[in-house]
């Protein structure tokens, strides 16, 4: 399997190399090693590495939209349904990140017989 990302063996540019998704997952750590006279001191033992640790935090964009549960059924009341008493209840779920402002969900009427009146 090819991995997320690709670092260049004599610049050390580290780059994306596939589709990132926060929500299949939000953070990646990745190791760098990097070598010194590794080619002509490696077998001999004249090379030294070093490590160090890189943690990648996929940012969350509005790349997914809300999805309403809704009763399959419609909904009937007389004319003395209460003023203001629930008719039904909806809800959404968005699968981007819910503390920021893209997975968070607000309902609004925007069309429909009686909507305005």
């Amino acid at each position: 399997m090819i991995g997320k990302f690709l670092i260049n063996a004599e610049t050390g540019a580290l780059t994306v190399s596939d589709w990132l998704d926060r929500e299949t997952q939000a953070t990646y750590n990745l190791v760098v090693e990097a070598w010194d006279n590794y080619q002509f001191g490696y077998l001999s033992g004249e090379s030294r590495n070093a490590f160090k640790q890189i943690v990648v935090h996929v940012e969350d964009v509005n790349d997914n939209p809300p999805i309403l549960q809704m009763p399959e059924e419609c909904t009937t009341i007389t004319e003395f349904h209460n003023h203001r008493e629930p008719i039904v209840s909806v809800s959404a779920t968005d699968a981007d990140d819910n503390s920021s402002p893209n997975g968070r969900v607000q309902f609004h009427l925007v069309g429909g017989k009686g909507h305005g009146t």
